[in-house]
């Protein structure tokens, strides 16, 4: 548990946390329930991963990459504190 709550907070500290990178999760999906948020997590992974296959902006692109990286580690660390 020590190492997950350390592994958090190197990442937490490094600015890119999805609440930090999505307004709407860091204001309003974070103070939810921890499956709503894994509910959440989930489908912005989904979605992200097809605006990716479709986007052609390099800009957008890179955008999108940090965003499912940031919704993916939340997802993670939000199973590993549920279980």
């Amino acid at each position: 548990m020590k190492r997950l709550i350390e592994w958090y907070w190197k990442i937490r500290s490094s600015g890119e946390t999805l609440a930090d990178i999505d307004e709407f999760y860091g204001t309003i999906v974070s103070k939810m329930p921890c499956d709503q948020k894994i509910d959440y997590c989930r489908s912005l992974v989904y979605r992200t991963e097809d605006d990716l296959r479709y986007c052609e902006c390099k800009l957008q692109r890179i955008k999108l990459k940090q965003l499912l990286r940031a919704s993916t580690l939340e997802l993670k660390y939000l199973k590993m504190a549920a279980a």
